[in-house]
């Protein structure tokens, strides 16, 4: 059978639903002392006659002797759940649960019992109230005590509600789950208010979502970007411009292919310095160089070494690089740095001293007999390579570095080759050297004054306006490198609405009640539709921080 725990504030119709509602056909009702059932034996005959009604079987358990008396005086069995037992019990012997005093006779003998052993019931009686002489009835035989026996067995398990219910009894404290199951309610309700809280405070959120009035918009014209204008100009359909230029030299060594007789006079790079004067100094072609062993080099073209810098009376010496070739063929010329040539020239002078210059990198390429030489094919192939590094060296640096706020449209470029020199004297690995120049210029402007001069034109300068989805196509591009400056025709097309500030509008929201933000909503100017949400759903206004609201133009 299963057992239906019945609380002790709990009405008769409740339990009756309860009894109904529960698929079981055989059912036990577990009532606590002093339930509020207990009150009244009309209750019991009003309980067996629905379960009947139902098609229900219902028993009684109960550790409140009145409880079960009450119920078997309606022909529903009742038992102890402390012991097995056979009790007669009737209606006469007992009195209201309402009466019965918390020490009773009966705790004292159950105490007494539990010393013993033995198990022992007593039953406390109240005498009826007098009644008048004249309404007295004739007085019916004394009814004899009732006997109750009972037959010692062992203990049954006991239900936690029975203990905690005894322990509150004999101890008079009540046990602390009973106690919470009063303070928890309000636990609850704290916990809850205080979730609430927080999420409100930390992480309300709200997004306006305003649709805006729509006016197509299209544009095909000719626009001249120039490094000439110095602002945009609508009515000349002109916009500023600027001119990027990079350059970039290089040497290169290539392997010569041809083997000949050679007489190669050695070379190098020499650095020659005026430590004399503030004054420059011109020095002819074929100037020599001596080293302190007494080999000479010339100078391969004239060169004019810069003055010296004079600061606070103290002379700084300036410089010059110049190329050089040795006074004699062969290898002997072939030489390692050499910190410091004198020029003959000037032996004798002030000057000797103070004009000298250096092998920074030593000499190389004297040769006497067989040798590789490059050929024309071999030179030809060179200058070609070398011209086609500098223009890839030259476009990826330019990608790489160019500002990401210019555009630079298809043919606004070109890359120009300057000097390319040949070295055909070959080194002891049989390369020869070829150095080039080249430059790279290009004219670009920026997108945003683009659009700036295509929105000007759409809105003939109403600052109201503004465009959403503008799509432009660019075509026909002509540059003038020599005037820096760029014509080209676009089509553009796009769509025309209000311009909202999303920062301000936030501000102006923030705080403010649902109400308030469907009255400033609908002041935005070509507004067609809105829709405002918030999170959690409670929220009765906006929060108060800007960065929690979100604003979306449709």
């Amino acid at each position: 059978m299963k057992k239906l725990f019945v609380e002790k504030t709990q009405s008769l119709p409740a339990i009756v639903e309860k009894i109904i509602n529960d698929p079981e056909q055989d059912l036990v009702l577990v009532i606590p002392r002093q339930a509020k059932i207990g009150e009244s034996a009309n209750n019991f005959r009003l309980l067996k006659r629905e379960a009947e009604a139902a098609g229900k079987s219902v028993a009684v358990e109960s550790v409140d002797e009145t409880i079960l008396v009450l119920a078997e005086a309606e022909d529903i069995k009742g038992s102890h759940p402390l012991f097995r037992d056979n009790i007669q019990r009737s209606l006469a012997d007992i009195v209201p649960a309402a009466a019965v005093k918390e020490e009773s006779a009966a705790k004292r003998a159950k105490t007494a019992a539990k010393k013993t052993g033995e198990p022992t019931v007593t039953v406390v009686r109240k005498e009826p109230p007098a009644i008048s002489s004249a309404a007295q009835p004739e007085p019916e035989p004394e009814p004899e005590p009732m006997r109750i026996t009972r037959r010692a067995v062992e203990p049954i398990a006991v239900p936690e509600a029975y203990e905690d219910e005894e322990a509150e009894e004999e101890t008079g404290v009540r046990p602390f789950w009973l106690r919470l199951k009063f303070i928890l309610p309000f636990l609850v309700v704290i916990i809850l208010a205080l979730g609430i809280w927080i999420v409100t405070a930390f992480f309300a959120r709200a997004e306006v979502v305003l649709t805006l009035n729509e006016t197509p918009w299209s544009h095909e014209g000719t626009v001249l970007a120039s490094k000439a204008v110095a602002r945009i100009n609508p009515a000349a359909f002109s916009l500023p411009a600027q001119v990027f230029t990079q350059s970039k030299n290089a040497t290169q060594l290539y392997p010569a292919s041809k083997r000949a007789q050679v007489t190669q006079k050695a070379k190098g790079k020499i650095t020659i310095y005026n430590a004399y004067s503030s004054q420059p100094q011109s020095l002819v072609a074929t100037t020599r160089f001596a080293t302190s062993e007494g080999k000479i080099y010339r100078l391969v073209s004239a060169v004019t070494i810069p003055g010296a810098k004079v600061e606070g009376g103290k002379l700084t010496p300036a410089s010059v690089e110049a190329e050089v070739a040795a006074g004699e063929p062969g290898p002997a010329y072939n030489t390692g740095p050499v910190p410091k040539l004198t020029i003959p020239g000037f032996q004798g002078t002030p000057k000797y001293d103070k004009f000298y210059g250096a092998l920074l990198a030593g000499a190389s390429g004297g040769a006497i007999g067989e040798r590789a030489v490059a050929s024309d094919a071999d030179i030809a192939a060179a200058k070609q390579k070398t011209e086609e590094l500098l223009k890839s060296t030259l476009a990826n640096n330019f990608l790489s570095t160019r500002s990401s706020d210019f555009l630079f449209l298809e043919g606004a470029s070109r890359l120009t080759i300057g000097k390319m020199t040949v070295n055909t004297t070959t080194d002891d690995n049989g390369n020869f050297g070829v150095f080039g120049e080249a430059s790279l210029q290009a004219i670009g402007f920026k997108d945003t004054d683009l659009k700036t001069l295509l929105e000007l034109l759409a809105t003939k300068g109403d600052s109201g306006k503004e465009f959403r989805d503008l799509e432009m196509i660019y075509n026909l591009a002509v540059p003038d490198f020599a005037r820096g400056e760029i014509k080209f025709v676009v089509r553009a097309s796009g769509t025309l609405v209000s311009a909202i500030d999303e920062r301000g509008l936030k501000d102006d929201l923030k705080g403010k009640s649902l109400e308030l933000v469907k009255s400033e909503v609908a002041k935005v100017p070509g507004l067609h539709d809105a829709d405002v949400s918030v999170w959690p759903f409670w929220l009765r206004s906006l929060p108060g921080d800007s960065n929690k609201i979100k604003v979306s133009i449709q």
